[in-house]
């Protein structure tokens, strides 16, 4: 037995009425037992509403008042979103919401009778078990600030996932239609580069184009990092390009498409990042995170996002 589960067990007594649910998407099915495992009253299946929770509620306070117990410790597994509201709504009535582990679930199904198929009052009980052998932990449920934290963080994550298979995308499309744009160009997404393939698009329109010329161009929108050495390499490589230049219609259309949806992850990219920097200002454990040598903003806020007031962690642990 670890201190964990030890310091759980500490927690529990004959007063204590355990709980476990298993959670779906329209409904939930609970059951309940003392710390010695034995069942209390009969089972229920509540709707994941508001009418269903306060049904639940009276269900398991009729159990107390009939078993003279004082306390109630709720468990259920964290999988899929349809646990949050429920864990969520429990706290904040002032009810011991807590999770186990769905692999524990399973294990302790095969150790019970090696039977591994699932249903919903049989996992109930399972869980309970659980719960009732101290196997359980406290959710992280985030409130305030700490919670927009997080909320910044999975959508951060989110687009930078999504931005980078448009940046793949876009390396596809040169590699099929300016396949040498690597050696004229270590980076697609140089000022340079990328805007003479965003004008003119095909080696074939680029290779005819004046060197100076372009300079002038990208110059009026861009006033540094633009050089005319660059220029000239890649008006050379178009020159003696290899793509394709069949179809190439389609191909601008495909890859319009392709920037500008690039080019709008890139700005909401740049929203949100701006946004998680003014939540930085107002934390101060990403403040302290930060403090520490090799760590930036994006990993401070992504463990306050997982771990959320430090203080309490650190008071969980002891």
């Amino acid at each position: 037995m670890n201190y964990k589960q030890e310091q759980n067990l500490k927690q529990l007594d004959n007063e204590t009425l355990v709980v476990g649910i298993d959670v779906s998407k329209e409904f939930h099915v609970a059951r309940a037992e003392d710390i010695r495992g034995l069942e209390l009253g009969k089972s229920i299946k509540f709707d994941n509403d508001i009418e269903g929770y306060e049904e639940f509620v009276q269900w398991f306070k009729q159990i107390m008042e009939t078993e003279n117990k004082t306390k109630v410790i709720i468990g259920m597994e964290p999988t899929g979103v349809y646990w949050l509201t429920l864990a969520r709504w429990l706290k904040a009535n002032g009810y011991k919401a807590v999770t186990v582990n769905p692999a524990a679930t399973k294990k302790s199904k095969e150790l019970d009778d090696n039977n591994q198929s699932k249903t919903d009052y049989r996992d109930a009980r399972v869980i309970a078990n659980l719960v009732k052998d101290g196997c359980y932990t406290e959710p992280n449920l985030l409130e305030g600030r700490l919670e927009e934290i997080r909320n910044a963080s999975n959508i951060r994550r989110m687009i930078t996932k999504d931005k980078v298979k448009k940046e793949n995308q876009i390396i596809n499309w040169l590699d099929r239609y300016f396949p040498e744009h690597r050696k004229c160009c270590s980076d697609w997404d140089s000022v340079t580069f990328l805007w003479m393939i965003k004008r003119y698009k095909f080696p074939s329109v680029i290779a005819a184009q004046d060197p100076e010329d372009v300079f002038q161009e990208i110059h009026k929108e861009h006033k540094h990092g633009i050089g005319r050495a660059m220029i000239k390499k890649i008006i050379e490589y178009a020159k003696k390009s290899v793509g394709i230049t069949e179809g190439l219609s389609g191909a601008s259309m495909e890859f319009d498409f392709i920037i500008e949806q690039y080019e709008t992850l890139k700005s909401k990219l740049d929203g949100i990042e701006a946004y998680m920097d003014e939540l930085m200002k107002e934390s101060e454990d990403v403040k302290r995170i930060m403090e520490i040598k090799g760590i930036g903003l994006v990993t401070a806020v992504g463990i306050v996002s997982e771990l959320g007031d430090i203080k309490n962690t650190n008071r969980q642990n002891k």
